[in-house]
């Protein structure tokens, strides 16, 4: 399908399948997912939690993906690089699931920490592309748990990280 779907069709992140895994092991349908970057992981998460908000700045790839929006989705277009990154903060809420795999990891992560519920987690996709954002999280005393292998559409490895607070229960 050159999409990252299940055996089943259902849509999957395009994360690494042993971050998958955990992540479909942990009862998430009570928790709001903030989303920097969307696409089937929108989708995943919109069948996982309670919410999903994913901002995006192509606008192409934004209606795209709204094209299939379910109803507890919000996708946000902001093309502007400060307001992506600052995005985060406009509901004025944390979240227990943030999601950085989109434009400007760094700063965008940088946001989530203020966002982040006591017991949530921060996925960093490509954690092995952006060693200085895991070491920005790491910093911040934040548990770092590495999901190196394959993953869906793609023949090579990498590695989605999560980052967990240390008083996080899940």
């Amino acid at each position: 399908a050159h999409k990252p779907i299940d055996k089943d069709g259902r849509p999957l992140p395009w994360y690494t399948y042993p971050a998958i895994y955990y992540l479909q092991s942990i009862d998430l349908r009570d928790k709001h997912v903030f989303e920097y970057g969307s696409g089937n992981s929108s989708l995943f998460w919109a069948d996982h939690a309670a919410s999903v908000t994913s901002v995006e700045h192509v606008p192409q790839w934004c209606e795209l993906v709204k094209s299939n929006k379910r109803p507890n989705q919000e996708i946000m277009l902001i093309e502007d690089r400060n307001a992506y990154v600052q995005s985060i903060r406009r509901a004025g809420r944390k979240y227990g699931v943030i999601v950085v795999d989109g434009a400007r990891r760094h700063s965008c992560a940088r946001a989530a920490l203020d966002c982040l519920e006591d017991d949530g987690l921060i996925i960093l996709d490509n954690a092995d592309w952006w060693p200085q954002t895991a070491e920005l999280l790491r910093a911040a005393d934040l548990l770092e748990v590495d999901f190196t292998g394959f993953g869906p559409v793609l023949t090579n490895t990498w590695t989605t990280s999560v980052f967990l607070r240390r008083s996080s229960r899940i």
